[in-house]
């Protein structure tokens, strides 16, 4: 069975920072999920809140020589197991906390020598990883069947100014990986994937958005809805322009043109995968919506 016929019907979902910054706000994505993905979406996470930005900040510090450092990571290890508590209990609880503690001690040893590249993207992949870790622990205490994925299993990539990911190599193992996860909510890490000699490369700026169109794209999923803290598109800043309207459809050659000019919402890496080009399939719709409040108004792209 292709993973086009296996994965009929299911929808990606994509998840920013800000809609996982504090256990309110993985509540409210756990019920987004449960009350519209439909059948076993798959759901691609960004680092919680600010956690790219901490761990960014840890590195700096340590690399100067700064004392703050241990500030910083006791700060990221506070706020990560903040979450943690706030959503679980019991063994789940443990098991991620004991996850947690193990992932921030390499990390410390890491950072007690001075890092390349690949090792800044291993620091910086964690954010991800908490992230999906956690939403599907919280799926499955909610009762739901739940898996996370890390997409260095199966996106493969070759480093260049935007890394370049191989779609062959890459859709063949994400058939794989979620014939393997069968009949379950798979949470998926965004914003990074694996070179051939398995070092960690990051997908860069809105990096979560491109891993779920292109994620959208391998599985042949029917729809792929970014949720953020805006409602959509629209036709101006609505923070400069009152009369600015929310565009309830964009044509690929629209989007195409807005990710040119370089707006947050929609940045050349995360369209690139709708085109035709790139897959007959690869994002029969895809749609921003706002996830705090939910809304059913949203910008489509087709």
């Amino acid at each position: 069975m292709s993973i086009q016929e296996s994965s009929q019907g299911r929808q990606v979902h994509k998840f920013g920072g800000s809609s996982l910054a504090d256990p309110a706000c993985y509540r409210r994505v756990a019920g987004l999920i449960e009350q519209q993905a439909g059948l076993h979406p798959l759901v691609v996470v960004s680092a919680a809140g600010k956690t790219t930005n901490r761990l960014l900040e840890l590195m700096e510090l340590v690399a100067s020589g700064d004392h703050a450092a241990a500030d910083a990571l006791a700060g990221l290890q506070g706020y990560q197991q903040g979450l943690i508590d706030g959503l679980l209990d019991g063994e789940r609880r443990q098991r991620l906390t004991t996850q947690l503690m193990t992932d921030l001690q390499q990390i410390g040893r890491l950072l007690e020598s001075r890092l390349d590249s690949y090792q800044r993207h291993y620091v910086l992949a964690h954010g991800e990883v908490w992230s999906a870790r956690l939403l599907a622990a919280l799926l499955e205490e909610r009762g739901n069947q739940a898996a996370w994925l890390d997409a260095r299993e199966f996106l493969l990539a070759e480093e260049a100014a935007l890394a370049r990911v191989d779609v062959a190599v890459s859709g063949q193992r994400l058939t794989e990986q979620l014939s393997r996860l069968g009949q379950q909510i798979v949470v998926i890490t965004g914003f990074i994937a694996a070179d051939a000699q398995g070092r960690i490369l990051l997908l860069g700026r809105n990096g979560s958005d491109y891993s779920a169109t292109l994620i959208g794209a391998l599985a042949g999923a029917e729809a792929t809805t970014i949720w953020s803290d805006v409602a959509g598109v629209y036709s101006a800043d609505p923070r400069q322009v009152k009369a600015a309207r929310l565009l309830e459809r964009l044509s690929l050659a629209e989007a195409n043109e807005l990710a040119r000019l370089g707006p947050p919402c929609c940045t050349p890496a995360p369209c690139s995968p709708c085109w035709p080009a790139a897959s007959a399939s690869a994002c029969a719709a895809a749609m921003i919506r706002k996830a705090a409040p939910p809304t059913y108004c949203a910008s489509r792209r087709w």
